[in-house]
């Protein structure tokens, strides 16, 4: 049964692509260190013999003594390229490359490149879903269902929708094919295909699956400021979830969901009556909970009207930059959505073979089926990103447009980089101690994690839920962010002032990142007043030679 498993999982073929177009142009004398110039210089020609391992040793060399030098992703990308299996990892070299240096003569000849070697990612993915789905078809039919109900979500992934769908109709229990109905549809939301997305969630029979699949779309919807839509979407998921039967705890906590988005979304009123709906006393206080807590969120962005939450949320946009794109290569966190440095990226066929064989054939395929999940949403990940690296014309007047009334709300997004406001830990020039409180409300969501939160680029403070600590900083220019550093606050502190800053978990569909606010002193003395002081051990700030001033 094992070697017939393997036989099949390992039927596909990964082949390399050409790179001639874009093959190494050199550098200006000088441009590189000269320690850089010379590992450089060594990649090129282990590239030649061809030993592209080699190759990749020399320009990882080269990489760490200049991190910043185009011409270094550009090598790393043709040899990777030259890798069967390593497309993603190309890919993201090469749009490094073009994010560090838009401008290059061989632009267009490396942007024709990922192109290639994007339909040769998506055709070994497909290859690999159905291999997985012919070992899939080898478990006896009464085991089946639990499997193939996660077939038609790899579909989704790479882009398939027939195959997505055709899938699902093959599964026999009704529950678990809503189940997976319901992930095709989220998929597609996530992916920004809502009109697709609801039609998959009319094919849902499921009332708990399709209030899922609403929910999902709705989320979208609202980030793409269609908030009209976005209600209305609710309002059918509501309806859904109100004939839910004999399952108090899955129709509390759909009705919980629905509650928080509509308050999200700026619909208080429907908000506070689907948390009305909710029976237990529990999950009803923390929905009136997040519903205030959206309200206080608007009057955030909206401090001359704290309670109008219904203007249309503004998404930042973050253009992908070179550094977005190392993050990714050098990410070997299984746990994220698209970590290029792991095994499934760096060498398929030696990762799967690598397995540990085993007589029971469900283990083998729900491996095989992570792996392949694994790299349908890296793949996903990284077409949304090549989308945001390039905007159209328009939209960069847009993104402009955005970081100026962010900035001048006090909060910029991270593209923002430290290196604008030195790269100290006490950035701030003045010789005079600020006050500055930080804190964290007590809630739901998120309420085991810590976020850590950095002034400068230096970890101040890890703030556990519903806590508070008072720091000092010297008056002057300061940042800061999330540990994440998805957002954060660029701000001037005065002398003989006291700031309130605010964190926050903030979920983004797959993800969730950490945020920061700064709030009024009106406003957040209150909230202060009903949360503990934080632990001695969660305080960095004095180990950084900031000091910490006494609470009160």
């Amino acid at each position: 049964m094992t070697k017939n498993f393997y036989s099949l999982l390992f039927s596909f073929c990964l082949l390399a692509v050409s790179s001639h177009a874009i093959a190494q142009v050199g550098n200006p004398p000088g441009q590189l260190p000269p320690a850089a110039q010379e590992a450089l210089n060594k990649g090129i020609l282990a590239a030649r013999v061809p030993d592209y391992l080699l190759a990749l040793r020399y320009f990882e060399d080269a990489r760490k003594l200049a991190p910043e030098a185009p011409v270094v992703f550009l090598n790393m990308g043709v040899a990777e390229s030259k890798m069967p299996g390593r497309e993603l990892r190309a890919i993201a070299w090469f749009a490094a490359y073009l994010a560090a240096s838009p401008d290059a003569a061989n632009a267009p000849a490396v942007k024709s490149q990922i192109d290639v070697l994007h339909v040769k990612s998506q055709s070994n993915l497909s290859r690999l879903i159905k291999s997985v789905q012919g070992v899939v078809d080898q478990i006896p039919a009464q085991q089946r269902d639990s499997y193939s109900a996660q077939v038609p979500l790899l579909w989704a992934l790479a882009g398939d929708n027939a195959a997505a769908l055709r899938t699902a109709n093959l599964i026999a229990s009704p529950v678990s094919k809503s189940s997976a109905l319901s992930e095709i549809a989220s998929t597609k939301a996530w992916a920004g295909d809502l009109e697709g997305a609801q039609k998959t969630a009319e094919l849902i029979t499921s009332p708990y699956f399709k209030s899922e699949a609403l929910m999902a779309i709705a989320e979208w919807q609202l980030k793409s400021g269609d908030v009209a839509n976005s209600q209305k979407t609710l309002d059918a998921a509501l309806k859904s979830a109100n004939l839910i039967e004999k399952d108090d705890k899955a129709k509390n906590s759909t009705l919980f969901s629905i509650a928080s988005a509509q308050a999200k979304g700026g619909d208080v009123a429907s908000a506070r009556n689907t948390a009305a709906l909710i029976r237990d006393s529990r999950q009803k206080a923390t929905a009136q909970s997040a519903i205030a807590k959206a309200q206080l969120m608007a009057g955030l962005s909206n401090p001359a009207n704290p309670t109008d939450v219904t203007a249309t949320p503004q998404t930042p946009v973050h253009l992908i930059a070179a550094s977005d794109w190392l993050k990714k290569l050098d990410d070997d966190d299984k746990k994220n959505d698209s970590p290029l440095n792991t095994g499934p990226f760096l060498d398929l066929d030696g990762y799967l073979k690598s397995q540990p064989s085993s007589d029971d054939l469900g283990k083998m395929v729900s491996g095989s089926i992570q792996t392949a999940r694994s790299i349908a949403l890296a793949e996903s990940v990284v077409e949304k990103m090549l989308a945001q690296q390039m905007p159209p014309s328009g939209q960069q007047a847009a993104f402009v447009q955005l970081q100026a009334s962010r900035e001048n709300a006090g909060v910029v997004s991270a593209t923002t980089t430290l290196a604008q406001s030195g790269d100290s830990a006490l950035a701030g020039t003045g010789t005079d101690m600020v006050k500055c409180i930080f804190y964290r409300s007590s809630a739901y969501y998120g309420r085991g994690m810590r976020i850590g939160v950095l002034v400068n680029g230096t970890m101040a403070v890890n703030l556990a839920n519903g806590r508070w600590t008072e720091l000092a900083l010297p008056s002057g220019h300061h940042s800061i962010k999330g540990k994440d550093e998805k957002d954060g606050i660029e701000i001037d502190l005065q002398p003989g002032k006291t700031y309130y800053f605010r964190a926050a978990w903030v979920s983004t569909g797959w993800t969730s990142h950490r945020l920061m606010y700064s709030v009024p002193p009106e406003q957040a003395k209150s909230e202060v007043e009903k949360l503990s002081p934080l632990d001695e051990s969660d305080i960095h700030w004095n180990r950084a030679g900031g000091g910490i001033m006494g609470r009160k």
